[in-house]
Protein backbone atom coordinates (compact mmCIF):
# COMPACT_ATOMS: atom_id res chain seq x y z
CA UNK A 1 0.00 0.00 0.00
CA UNK A 2 1.08 3.58 -0.51
CA UNK A 3 0.89 6.65 1.73
CA UNK A 4 -2.02 8.91 0.84
CA UNK A 5 -3.54 6.43 -1.62
CA UNK A 6 -6.61 4.39 -0.64
CA UNK A 7 -5.72 1.48 -2.96
CA UNK A 8 -3.00 -1.17 -2.84
CA UNK A 9 -1.07 -3.14 -5.42
CA UNK A 10 -1.09 -6.82 -4.51
CA UNK A 11 -0.13 -10.28 -5.71
CA UNK A 12 0.62 -10.59 -9.44
CA UNK A 13 -0.22 -6.92 -10.07
CA UNK A 14 2.34 -5.85 -7.45
CA UNK A 15 4.99 -8.18 -8.92
CA UNK A 16 4.36 -6.78 -12.42
CA UNK A 17 4.45 -3.22 -11.07
CA UNK A 18 7.79 -3.86 -9.35
CA UNK A 19 9.36 -5.51 -12.44
CA UNK A 20 8.14 -2.94 -14.94
CA UNK A 21 9.01 0.51 -13.68
CA UNK A 22 6.71 0.93 -10.70
CA UNK A 23 5.76 4.49 -9.89
CA UNK A 24 7.57 6.13 -12.81
CA UNK A 25 6.17 3.90 -15.56
CA UNK A 26 2.83 2.64 -14.22
CA UNK A 27 2.00 5.12 -11.46
CA UNK A 28 0.03 4.54 -8.29
CA UNK A 29 -3.13 2.43 -8.14
CA UNK A 30 -6.24 4.59 -8.58
CA UNK A 31 -8.84 1.83 -8.17
CA UNK A 32 -9.40 -1.43 -6.39
CA UNK A 33 -8.92 -4.63 -8.41
CA UNK A 34 -12.36 -5.68 -9.68
CA UNK A 35 -13.98 -8.00 -12.21
CA UNK A 36 -14.77 -6.16 -15.44
CA UNK A 37 -17.49 -6.87 -18.00
CA UNK A 38 -15.27 -9.46 -19.73
CA UNK A 39 -14.86 -11.42 -16.51
CA UNK A 40 -11.23 -10.34 -16.06
CA UNK A 41 -9.75 -9.00 -12.86
CA UNK A 42 -8.45 -5.51 -13.68
CA UNK A 43 -6.97 -2.62 -11.74
CA UNK A 44 -6.51 0.98 -12.82
CA UNK A 45 -3.17 2.71 -12.22
CA UNK A 46 -2.32 6.31 -13.09
CA UNK A 47 -0.63 5.35 -16.37
CA UNK A 48 -2.00 1.87 -17.11
CA UNK A 49 -4.72 -0.67 -16.52
CA UNK A 50 -3.52 -4.12 -15.53
CA UNK A 51 -5.47 -7.21 -16.57
CA UNK A 52 -5.21 -10.70 -15.05
CA UNK A 53 -5.20 -13.48 -17.68
CA UNK A 54 -4.93 -16.79 -15.76
CA UNK A 55 -5.19 -18.77 -19.01
CA UNK A 56 -1.77 -17.49 -20.15
CA UNK A 57 1.62 -18.86 -19.18
CA UNK A 58 2.88 -17.18 -15.96
CA UNK A 59 5.00 -14.44 -17.55
CA UNK A 60 1.99 -13.25 -19.61
CA UNK A 61 -0.72 -13.54 -16.97
CA UNK A 62 -0.60 -9.80 -16.26
CA UNK A 63 -1.10 -7.74 -19.40
CA UNK A 64 -1.64 -4.02 -19.90
CA UNK A 65 -4.77 -2.69 -21.57
CA UNK A 66 -4.17 -1.04 -24.96
CA UNK A 67 -4.87 2.42 -23.55
CA UNK A 68 -2.81 4.33 -26.08
CA UNK A 69 -4.75 2.72 -28.89
CA UNK A 70 -8.07 3.37 -27.12
CA UNK A 71 -7.29 7.04 -26.41
CA UNK A 72 -5.97 7.65 -29.94
CA UNK A 73 -9.03 6.10 -31.55
CA UNK A 74 -9.35 6.87 -35.25
CA UNK A 75 -7.57 10.23 -35.19
CA UNK A 76 -5.77 11.15 -38.39
CA UNK A 77 -2.34 10.91 -36.72
CA UNK A 78 -2.75 7.12 -36.69
CA UNK A 79 -2.69 6.95 -40.48
CA UNK A 80 -0.24 9.79 -41.15
CA UNK A 81 2.74 8.57 -43.21
CA UNK A 82 5.98 7.69 -41.47
CA UNK A 83 8.79 10.21 -41.45
CA UNK A 84 11.86 8.70 -43.14
CA UNK A 85 14.37 7.23 -40.70
CA UNK A 86 17.88 8.59 -40.26
CA UNK A 87 20.07 8.51 -37.13
CA UNK A 88 18.83 6.94 -33.89
CA UNK A 89 15.62 5.79 -35.56
CA UNK A 90 13.73 2.52 -36.04
CA UNK A 91 10.84 1.68 -38.37
CA UNK A 92 8.21 -0.85 -37.25
CA UNK A 93 6.72 -2.86 -40.10
CA UNK A 94 3.85 -3.92 -37.80
CA UNK A 95 2.43 -0.38 -37.72
CA UNK A 96 4.37 1.48 -40.40
CA UNK A 97 5.55 4.06 -37.85
CA UNK A 98 8.95 5.10 -36.59
CA UNK A 99 10.53 5.67 -33.22
CA UNK A 100 13.37 8.14 -32.88
CA UNK A 101 15.52 10.31 -30.64
CA UNK A 102 14.60 10.74 -26.98
CA UNK A 103 11.40 8.71 -27.40
CA UNK A 104 13.37 5.77 -28.82
CA UNK A 105 15.90 5.99 -26.01
CA UNK A 106 13.13 6.10 -23.38
CA UNK A 107 11.20 3.21 -25.00
CA UNK A 108 14.32 1.01 -25.08
CA UNK A 109 15.39 1.88 -21.52
CA UNK A 110 12.03 1.46 -19.81
CA UNK A 111 10.36 -1.70 -21.02
CA UNK A 112 10.04 -1.46 -24.80
CA UNK A 113 7.48 -3.61 -26.56
CA UNK A 114 6.03 -5.51 -23.54
CA UNK A 115 5.31 -2.33 -21.57
CA UNK A 116 4.51 0.25 -24.27
CA UNK A 117 3.71 -1.75 -27.41
CA UNK A 118 4.34 -0.63 -30.97
CA UNK A 119 4.27 3.04 -32.03
CA UNK A 120 0.87 3.98 -33.47
CA UNK A 121 1.80 7.47 -34.66
CA UNK A 122 4.74 9.60 -35.58
CA UNK A 123 5.68 12.43 -33.22
CA UNK A 124 3.20 15.34 -33.38
CA UNK A 125 2.13 18.33 -31.29
CA UNK A 126 -0.82 17.93 -28.92
CA UNK A 127 -2.20 20.24 -26.24
CA UNK A 128 -2.01 18.69 -22.78
CA UNK A 129 -5.49 18.56 -21.23
CA UNK A 130 -4.02 18.96 -17.73
CA UNK A 131 -2.13 22.22 -18.23
CA UNK A 132 -3.21 23.52 -21.66
CA UNK A 133 0.38 23.57 -23.00
CA UNK A 134 1.43 22.08 -26.36
CA UNK A 135 3.90 19.17 -26.26
CA UNK A 136 5.48 16.84 -28.76
CA UNK A 137 3.83 13.46 -28.19
CA UNK A 138 3.80 9.99 -29.69
CA UNK A 139 1.15 7.33 -29.12
CA UNK A 140 1.94 3.67 -28.52
CA UNK A 141 -0.40 0.73 -28.09
CA UNK A 142 -0.29 1.04 -24.29
CA UNK A 143 0.65 4.69 -23.60
CA UNK A 144 1.48 8.18 -24.83
CA UNK A 145 4.97 9.66 -24.56
CA UNK A 146 5.19 13.40 -23.91
CA UNK A 147 8.35 15.45 -24.47
CA UNK A 148 8.87 18.03 -21.71
CA UNK A 149 11.94 20.09 -22.66
CA UNK A 150 11.58 22.12 -19.45
CA UNK A 151 12.60 19.04 -17.42
CA UNK A 152 16.09 17.67 -16.85
CA UNK A 153 17.55 14.34 -17.98
CA UNK A 154 15.31 11.28 -17.95
CA UNK A 155 12.29 13.37 -16.95
CA UNK A 156 12.20 15.07 -20.35
CA UNK A 157 9.99 12.17 -21.45
CA UNK A 158 6.90 11.68 -19.31
CA UNK A 159 4.11 9.18 -19.79
CA UNK A 160 0.50 10.14 -20.27
CA UNK A 161 -1.80 9.50 -17.31
CA UNK A 162 -3.98 7.30 -19.50
CA UNK A 163 -5.19 5.03 -16.69
CA UNK A 164 -6.40 8.01 -14.66
CA UNK A 165 -7.92 9.62 -17.78
CA UNK A 166 -9.75 6.38 -18.57
CA UNK A 167 -11.05 6.13 -15.01
CA UNK A 168 -12.44 9.68 -15.28
CA UNK A 169 -14.66 8.49 -18.14
CA UNK A 170 -16.00 5.52 -16.14
CA UNK A 171 -16.00 6.44 -12.43
CA UNK A 172 -18.70 3.84 -11.75
CA UNK A 173 -16.00 1.14 -11.63
CA UNK A 174 -14.99 2.48 -8.22
CA UNK A 175 -18.34 1.19 -6.93
CA UNK A 176 -17.65 -2.38 -7.98
CA UNK A 177 -16.73 -4.88 -5.27
CA UNK A 178 -13.03 -5.58 -4.88
CA UNK A 179 -11.91 -8.85 -6.46
CA UNK A 180 -10.70 -11.47 -4.04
Amino acid sequence: CFDGVPYCAENAFLAFWQRNGGLEILGLPVSQPFVDNRGLIVQFYERAIMEWHPENEPRYQVLLTLLGSDRLGTRSERTAPAVPCANNCATFAETGHTLRGVFKDYWESNGGLPVFGFPLTEEFTETNAGNGKPYTVQYFERNRFEYHPENEGRYQVLLGRLGAESLETQPQVLGRPAAQ
